[in-house]
């Protein structure tokens, strides 16, 4: 192993790496939805999957200082939806905050709503569908963990931090006995899709903005 990588290691995640969290993925991705929406919603977002009895919150520190250096974040699907309700007013401080200042929130607000729309008049319709998991992405295969974050400090590249991560969250998933895990990730972020698939994940399902990538849990 190399001298870089013996100074890293994984730890699961709580309090006192907040701060570090929220810096960390405002470094990685500057012109994100959820960095646009203000520093004050990344810490909500974290601390809450991080207190969460079916969240899966880990990081990469540096030995020595513990400094986060990067993280991974999911866990159980439903939690999503859970952090939208019980932060409702955080988010949408964050969202009217964000949409007056950036124009990509607004597109993503927008997109947001469409999707929502769109749910909800096939529920009205009655359209359950018969298709296979593999089809749409809101049929699971099996029971999976739900990756929603992962990001490592863009100065830290070439340490093997992404490659961590990944794994730490696949032994994770499989540690509480999830089956498969899933992720989707914005077609332009090709450096993301080349790290899935170098970690052993495969494409399920393309679309026109986004893909969604599965694994197994076992090696």
């Amino acid at each position: 192993m190399a001298a870089d990588q013996r100074a890293l290691r994984i730890a699961t995640a709580d309090d006192s790496h907040l701060d570090g969290m929220v810096a960390v993925h405002a470094r990685a991705f500057p012109g994100e939805f959820l960095t646009l929406l203000g520093p004050a919603v990344l810490r909500a977002f974290y601390r809450f999957y991080i207190r969460q009895p079916q969240g899966i919150a880990l990081v990469v520190v540096e030995t020595g200082s513990g400094a986060v250096l990067g993280l991974v974040c999911g866990g159980e699907p439903t939690l999503r939806r859970r952090f939208g309700r019980r932060c409702a007013f955080r988010l949408v401080q964050g969202v009217v905050h964000g949409a007056l200042k950036h124009r990509h929130v607004r597109q993503r607000l927008v997109e947001h709503l469409q999707r929502a729309l769109g749910g909800a008049l096939r529920r009205l319709r009655g359209r359950t569908g018969s298709a296979s998991s593999t089809a749409h992405p809101d049929l699971p295969l099996g029971r999976w963990s739900s990756l929603l974050s992962i990001c490592a400090d863009p100065r830290q590249r070439g340490r093997g931090i992404g490659r961590m991560l990944m794994e730490g969250f696949r032994e994770e998933s499989r540690r509480r006995g999830y089956e498969l895990m899933r992720l989707s990730v914005h077609n332009d972020n090709q450096a993301a899709m080349h790290l899935y698939e170098r970690c052993g994940w495969s494409i399920a399902l393309a679309t026109a903005s986004g893909s969604y990538f599965t694994r197994a849990t076992e090696p």
